[in-house]
């Protein structure tokens, strides 16, 4: 191929090259114009490697057609899908919509590092489109930052699947290399910075490659560089294969040590100790990020000696994690769009001009009754009429196999000792009648100080389970609560949804029970499911009811927005869900949802799904 502007002016097919937008290894991006229909796209041109009329071209080219047929099939909400690709003059070409967001790159030099929320919310949805394109058996094989742009409704999209195939495998053709990732003159054809081991050794890859190169774009939302940076691709090709990578940790202090873990186990040198899959890589992530981290008393214990400051100390952690949850509402982890600006600036990308975006194809807009589980079959709830027209995300929904407990850390203050001291008396004489009475006077005061400090210290260890224990089963103490009380003895009205006591946000615990709910729907584990559900629904829908409604799901994927509390101190979560559901036929189908799940505690204080939850159809 020429100089990257060569075809500036000239058509391909019904496309107009009007700019360069993009370069790189594997070929060419350039701003078009198509004239049927009239709109804006993104054309990329590919280079084979090879001259034009050689054997090795005419190889690529029936690469070419076979893989972007495959390639063009994808539908999928997180990736760029393809119009159309043909060849012209030798050219291969696909044509994409032109997306003028940016891309996680742009975002990651403008900001350094993003927040662990940040950096899940894009996992999630990179995640989403990498598992269902390994569902379908077709790896992507260039994971990085310029790979991933963002769509104008705020989500991110992952271009440039199976390009990697097309060129690298052209490269061994033609070169005779056993690397497929390396040219005749040592320059790498792909991004070395995010390259797992195995690649740049030119061994057989499978679907844990792109893992470890998500993996790679983590640490680097997470620390705001790529773990491995030396001068020359082959030193950094090396450092993959050779260099144990640094702890998140080290460049991030703020990073838990489950989550430096958790990326640390997808960027694993032998895939084998990877991750199985991209949905498990999200679930752990996502739980290493959701599970907060309480004040450690490990320092304490490991200081010598029971003093009465190390006790108090202790009971001043143990009292403030018992007594006092947090009630503050954090800035929810999935926003349904990005914020533009702020006092620091923007938060991530404004959202870009989307140039086609009348021609984006909608999903099934109407549910039917296979997918109205959540007593659709005998009450008037969810799945019932369409919602508000909107583009759905498509996540993939990871488990949270265990609910939020309630946390209360027991007092574990050494053992305190009182001395006293007595003056000793023969037994034949007696003590001077003065000296005897201010003795027992002062005995008695000793006796009774000793009583006072003994209950005290009963008192502090016991009160926060006892305290714990009336709030779990008669919610807070509150005037508003004592006359709810009082009202539901003297009239038959329902009693108020009391608020769990735990040391953990209600925010995340509520987010954490929506979760469990979906997970156990997607393990088929409905009995688990059904009792998730408030005494309410159960008395309306029997099990096998709630059963029949999901016999025709395959997978739910789950994106969570706003999490709001209401002032009878239930939660409401958003969600929109992109259901994979089986047809009649024996294929599936993709079916969108939205709306909300209420949360509230049950007597008992544990977080119960209320009847008041509503899930439509997305139009």
């Amino acid at each position: 191929m020429e100089s990257n502007d060569h075809l500036i002016g000239k058509q391909l097919g019904t496309c107009v090259m009007d700019r360069v937008i993009g370069t790189g290894g594997m070929g060419v991006v350039y701003l078009a114009h198509q004239t049927r229909p009239v709109r804006d796209v993104a054309v990329k041109v590919l280079r084979s490697g090879a001259g034009i009329y050689t054997e090795a071209h005419k190889e690529f080219l029936e690469r070419f057609r076979r893989e972007a047929n495959v390639i063009a099939r994808l539908d999928h909400v997180n990736i760029l899908p393809v119009f159309e690709y043909d060849e012209q003059d030798g050219l291969a070409y696909l044509v994409m919509p032109y997306l003028a967001g940016g891309s996680l790159r742009t975002l990651l030099e403008e900001r350094g590092k993003l927040t662990a929320q940040e950096a899940l919310k894009y996992l999630e949805q990179a995640g989403s489109a990498l598992q269902y394109a390994h569902d379908h058996q077709i790896i992507h094989r260039d994971i990085k930052p310029g790979n991933m742009l963002f769509h104008a409704d705020g989500r991110l999209v992952l271009v440039d699947f199976g390009i990697a195939r097309i060129t690298r495998d052209s490269t061994v053709n033609h070169t005779g290399l056993s690397d497929p990732s390396l040219t005749a003159i040592g320059q790498f054809l792909g991004s070395v910075e995010y390259m797992a081991p195995e690649m740049v050794q030119g061994h057989k890859v499978d679907h844990r490659a792109d893992l470890y190169e998500l993996g790679i774009v983590l640490f680097q939302m997470l620390t705001g560089r790529v773990p491995f940076k030396g001068t020359s691709p082959l030193y950094i090709a090396a450092m993959q294969v050779n260099e144990k990578p640094p702890s998140l940790r080290q460049l991030n202090p703020t990073i838990s040590p489950a989550l430096d873990a958790a990326v640390q186990k997808a960027i694993a040198k032998n895939a084998d100790d990877r991750y199985h899959s991209v949905r498990e890589m999200v679930e752990a992530v996502r739980a290493a990020i959701m599970t907060p981290s309480s004040p450690s008393l490990d320092v304490l214990d490991g200081l010598t000696g029971p003093t009465p400051s190390l006790v108090q100390a202790k009971l001043a952690i143990n009292n403030t994690i018992v007594s006092q949850p947090s009630q503050s509402v954090p800035t929810p982890y999935y926003q349904l769009q990005p914020p533009t600006t702020s006092a620091s600036g923007p938060m991530y990308p404004s959202n870009p001009i989307y140039r086609d975006s009348s021609n984006m194809s909608n999903p099934a807009n109407f549910p039917d009754s296979r997918h109205l589980a959540p007593g659709a079959l005998s009450m008037n709830l969810p799945h019932t009429s369409p919602a508000q027209s909107q583009v759905p995300y498509h996540i993939e929904y990871g488990s949270q196999h265990t609910p939020y407990p309630d946390s209360s850390v027991p007092y574990s203050g050494g053992h305190v000792e009182f001395e006293t001291a007595a003056v000793p008396y023969s037994s034949h004489q007696a003590p001077p009648a003065a000296s005897a009475h201010t003795s027992q006077r002062w005995m008695g005061w000793i006796l009774a100080l000793c009583i006072i400090i003994v209950l005290g210290i009963v008192g502090i260890v016991l009160a926060p389970g006892l305290l714990a224990h009336v709030w779990r089963s008669n919610g807070p103490v509150t005037s508003a609560t004592a006359t709810s009380q009082a009202t539901a003895t003297s009239q038959a009205t329902a009693t108020p949804i009391a608020s769990p006591t735990t040391s953990l946000d209600p925010i995340k615990q509520v987010q954490a029970e929506v979760a469990t709910y979906f997970d156990d729907i997607n393990q088929a584990h409905y009995q688990d499911a059904y009792d998730q559900w408030s005494l309410d629904y159960k008395n309306a829908t029997t099990y096998q009811s709630f059963k029949n409604g999901y016999a025709m799901t395959q997978h739910d994927d789950v994106t969570y927005d706003e999490v709001t509390q209401n002032k009878d101190g239930t939660y409401k979560v958003n969600v929109r869900i992109a259901a994979n559901e089986y047809t009649n036929d024996g294929g599936t189908t993709l079916k969108y949802y939205t709306g909300y799940y209420m949360v509230g505690a049950d007597a008992n204080g544990n977080w119960k799904l209320l009847t008041s939850s509503k899930i439509l159809a997305a139009s």
